[in-house]
């Protein structure tokens, strides 16, 4: 009997031994992979990080580029106004230059229909009716 009990002890440290083994075993791959798991964490955070600031600076340049669009579609419009005030002074410009002609022409058409009275040495009994 005593031997068979020993025997019986034995298997039963032997199961309780290999038990133990297996599960220190399986602890170390957990411990294992969670070191791993800290360790992809914290290259994610640094990613993370850097992403973020990229997305700062990005933000930061579109900000930067609004203001100029902004800045530009101003100018465009002060330069069209501006355009619109020269075709205005040109158009009246061109007015009293068309205007000034047509006087001129005018002057000049009845001038030339109209000579001015000569002075003449004979004496003129009556004057003649002058076509218009």
């Amino acid at each position: 009997g005593i031997n068979a009990e020993y025997g019986a002890r034995d298997l039963v440290i032997n199961d309780i031994t290999k038990d133990y083994s297996e599960l220190t075993g399986q602890l170390e791959n957990l411990k294992n992979k969670v070191e791993e798991l800290v360790k992809e964490n914290k290259e994610m955070k640094i990613t993370m990080k850097v992403q973020s600031e990229k997305y700062e600076n990005l933000k930061n340049k579109v900000d930067d580029l609004m203001k100029e669009n902004k800045e530009i579609k101003t100018r465009v419009l002060y330069l069209e106004d501006t355009i619109h005030i020269n075709l205005r002074m040109i158009n009246t410009v061109a007015k009293n230059f068309e205007h000034a002609v047509q006087q001129q022409q005018t002057v000049t058409s009845i001038s030339t229909t109209q000579p001015q009275p000569q002075p003449q040495p004979q004496p003129q009994p009556q004057p003649q009716p002058q076509p218009q």
